[in-house]
């Protein structure tokens, strides 16, 4: 059983939160508070909690100022949030996970097995590609066939009737739909769809400020609005952070 607490001002995701919960039953609901300030006071290590799911537009208090003064009293922490620019924000105070309103029980619940998995992960080796190469038609050599590994994609933008493959090596032109690509790249966990004219490689991100990319070669990226959930998600289950003291 996981000792839950929820910090939200807005009594009607309150009892939306409460509901969900009500619904997983290895997920028990210590309190709710509905003022951040009072929450603070009252949140002690007396009692064991395992998550808090909390807001981040509060009064008097944001979630981010709250979460570093309640980051030892919780196993895991969520943000809640109407906005997904503040979802960036979240990601860099090393939330556990968010929700973006106004969200589901199956969002919901997915992401609560997620960060209490009852079962052993599943291997991600079964679903990487039968093979390490693919090959495409290149407008810029006469359409001549060119071999491409997985490994060497930066990124892959859409243009029209056709897209480009950036590489470590070239920028190479072909006349297929991104939609093709995505389907190719489907049971590769390295690629993800970030906008809905890119799709990048994880291995080749240098850095990450707030929805903004720096890809290798020197290629920048926007991540779009409708993809940011998906991408924090992505980034959150591969990064390394300091473990939270008792």
């Amino acid at each position: 059983m996981y000792n839950c607490i929820i910090i939200e001002d807005e009594l009607h995701t309150i009892e939306l939160l409460k509901t969900y919960i009500d619904s997983i039953p290895n997920l028990n609901l210590v309190e709710s508070y509905s003022n951040p300030v009072v929450a603070l006071n009252n949140i002690t290590n007396k009692v064991p909690i395992d998550l808090i799911i909390m807001d981040i537009e509060m009064p008097v208090i944001s979630g981010l100022e709250l979460s570093k003064e309640l980051v030892g009293k919780t196993k895991k922490l969520i943000f809640i949030t109407g906005h997904m620019q503040y979802a960036y924000e979240a990601f860099q105070v090393h939330a556990d996970g968010f929700l973006l309103k106004p969200f589901t029980i199956l969002k919901f619940t997915s992401l609560i097995k997620r960060l209490f998995p009852d079962e052993e992960p599943v291997n991600e080796e079964k679903s990487k590609n039968d093979h390490d190469f693919f090959f495409v038609k290149n407008k810029s050599e006469d359409l001549n066939t060119t071999k491409i590994n997985f490994n060497e994609v930066i990124a892959i933008e859409s243009l029209h009737n056709y897209i480009k493959i950036y590489t470590e090596k070239a920028e190479i032109v072909a006349y297929l739909k991104l939609s093709d690509m995505k389907t190719l790249l489907e049971d590769n966990n390295n690629f993800i769809q970030v906008h809905r004219s890119f799709i990048i490689s994880m291995r080749h991100i240098k850095t990450i400020s707030g929805p903004n990319l720096k890809m290798e070669g020197d290629l920048f990226i926007k991540i779009g609005e409708s993809y940011g959930e998906k991408f924090i998600s992505f980034v959150k289950n591969r990064t390394l952070t300091v473990s939270k003291k008792k």
